[in-house]
């Protein structure tokens, strides 16, 4: 099967997907359209806010970057969709489908999916009023995959057009089969074709979802494709001719962006979570990383993992 004509979008995976990490795949792995970037930092750590938003500047992000807000209130979204919008982006993605407790708990992402009413409000408020376009990111439902069907006619209403919908509940995190039914359910009462996202690790799950949502050209990868950084190069027909050589370069970009901060074994580790699949041998791999402690047993596993075999 060909997917020319099709787009890809990089999804948004806290602690991972950052600025770096989003200009080394561009760099190293092109294919990707466009992405998604993770949710704006909440509380009132505005320093931490800054430097998010310092990495959604536009000329910042090779790769085209959508930021994304989680909140539930005109007043919390306006200052920062306002601030987006002097930084010269056309539009802004509402998370409605981040399905961790931390999160919904305090009526956040997913969680307000099961007060449509609410939603329905808050979003024709957010539409009214917002000064840059409202882009839709979201779970089939909090705990039934009926819920957003509850806001398919505001959606429509109020001429949202880019929608991506994540094919399980919110109680399913990442766990368990996708319900392709209930996408194309939702699907054939929007007005606009919605991007598909969920459990597309391989180009036989492309195919498979392709075939079933004939109607769909855009999709959205995440967690797949960190573990195979080269499916959607190869799913447009290309392919590194050195994978593993390549990995070293945008491990070496990652690596270089955060070099010297305290944090960075943690959050080298957390890049390997994924990148270990891509070898023959991930269980032993990534414990390797698992036992670093400092930064010297790190650079020490590194070096050895690149030279262990790869399936790629």
């Amino acid at each position: 099967m060909s997917f020319g004509g099709h787009s890809f979008l990089l999804a948004p995976i806290r602690g991972v997907t950052d600025l770096a990490y989003r200009n080394a795949i561009q760099r190293y792995f092109p294919g990707f359209d466009g992405a998604l970037a993770p949710y704006l930092p909440l509380g009132r750590d505005q320093a931490r806010l800054d430097r998010a938003l310092l990495q959604l500047r536009p000329e910042h992000n090779q790769l085209p970057t959508q930021p994304q807000l989680l909140c539930n209130s005109l007043e919390h979204f306006l200052p920062l969709a306002r601030e987006l919008h002097a930084m010269g982006h056309a539009s802004v993605n509402l998370d409605l489908g981040c399905p961790y407790p931390m999160v919904t708990d305090r009526k956040l992402g997913a969680r307000l999916l099961a007060e449509p009413k609410r939603l329905i409000s808050l979003l024709d408020a957010l539409v009214a009023e917002s000064p840059i376009k409202l882009a839709l990111k979201m779970r089939l439902g909090y705990d039934d995959s009926r819920d957003c069907e509850a806001i398919v006619p505001a959606i429509n209403r109020l001429g949202i057009d880019d929608v991506t919908i994540h094919a399980r509940i919110a109680k399913d995190l990442y766990r368990g089969p996708v319900d392709v039914d209930a996408f194309d359910r939702v699907a054939q009462k929007l007005n606009t074709v919605p991007t598909y996202n969920g459990s597309i690790c391989s180009r036989a799950d492309l195919e498979t979802f392709a075939a079933r949502l004939s109607y769909v050209r855009s999709w959205m990868i995440g967690r797949g494709a960190l573990s195979d950084l080269g499916l959607v190069s190869r799913l447009k027909g290309g392919k590194p001719a050195d994978f593993r050589g390549t990995l070293k370069s945008l491990h070496d970009d990652v690596m270089e962006a955060i070099w010297g901060k305290s944090h960075l074994v943690d959050h080298m580790r957390g890049h390997w979570k994924y990148w270990a699949d891509a070898f023959v041998d991930p269980t032993r791999l990534f414990k390797a990383f698992k036992k670093a402690r400092n930064i010297a047993d790190y650079l020490k596993a590194k070096d050895w993992a690149f030279t262990q075999p790869t399936l790629f």
